[in-house]
């Protein structure tokens, strides 16, 4: 199947974050991950230690999703509106392939290293392609949900609105368990550390196993951050689009590692 037969699915005050700084980060000795700021229009790439430019570029505005293609070192930017997509490499940016998808995808989904999920939290369903956007399988899967991760072989998908969750194989999307858990998470992020569930509003943090999803934490964060990306190395990047303010944050025992600065605007955050 062609991918031009994709069906058609689609506080804010930055407050002190945390616990105390850790005087001891070491930013030097992280292994090199880059991270990606994107706005309308424009992006900035940076390193995902101390987050210093590395480059600038033009890019286009509009895009509503932008997804690592980890084994071939690429990115795919998509328009949920419009369903224009385009496939270039991850350093310059520069144009490999376009594509006219279907609009409304409201998520895309980075599969382990070789695949991307497609899912229309509103018609509901789901596309898997490769990472040349050729599709691979459809599969039924029912609207509704908010969030998705996923990690290894799994999928954990969630409802913010009733706190249901199902995790599944990330092959034809079986249930391995459903989990009951609180709603009103914002955002669902998995790490090397496990699944950090966030709430925005409150504060509230709980992170989980990646294999029943039971509690090895609880935290009570700062509200108003807007947007969490896992940045490599057991540290998460806390920012708010509003005021720029951004926050490392050491997986490990939730310390505050670093602050940063950053302009504001930026919509999508994304670890290269």
């Amino acid at each position: 199947m062609k991918n031009n037969l994709f069906l058609p699915a689609l506080l804010l005050l930055s407050l002190p974050l945390l616990a105390q700084r850790d005087d001891s980060f070491n930013p030097s000795s992280l292994p090199e991950t880059f991270v990606l700021f994107y706005g309308a229009p424009g992006a900035t790439v940076t390193d995902g230690r101390q987050f210093n430019t590395v480059s600038t570029h033009p890019l286009s505005g509009g895009w509503t999703h932008i997804v690592q293609l980890k084994e071939a070192e690429q990115v795919l930017f998509y328009n949920s509106q419009s369903g224009l997509a385009v496939r270039t490499d991850n350093r310059q940016f520069g144009t490999l392939q376009t594509y006219n998808l279907a609009a409304g995808w409201t998520h895309i989904l980075s599969l382990n290293y070789d695949r991307l999920l497609f899912y229309n939290a509103n018609a509901g369903g789901g596309t898997v392609t490769d990472n040349n956007i050729v599709t691979v399988s459809t599969h039924p899967l029912s609207p509704g949900w908010t969030h998705l991760t996923g990690w290894y072989s799994r999928v954990l998908f969630y409802n913010a609105a009733s706190g249901a969750g199902v995790l599944t194989n990330n092959r034809d999307f079986a249930t391995l368990s459903t989990h009951a858990f609180a709603g009103g998470w914002t955002h669902v992020v998995h790490t090397d550390r496990g699944v950090l569930f966030y709430n925005a509003g409150s504060g509230a943090g709980t992170l989980t196993n990646t294999q029943n999803m039971a509690t090895l934490r609880t935290h009570a964060f700062s509200g108003g951050w807007t947007q969490l990306t896992f940045v490599g190395n057991s540290n998460l990047l806390f920012y708010n689009q509003h005021s720029g303010a951004g926050v490392l944050v050491s997986m490990r025992d939730f310390s505050d590692l670093s602050t940063h600065p950053f302009s504001a605007g930026w919509s999508l955050i994304v670890q290269l």
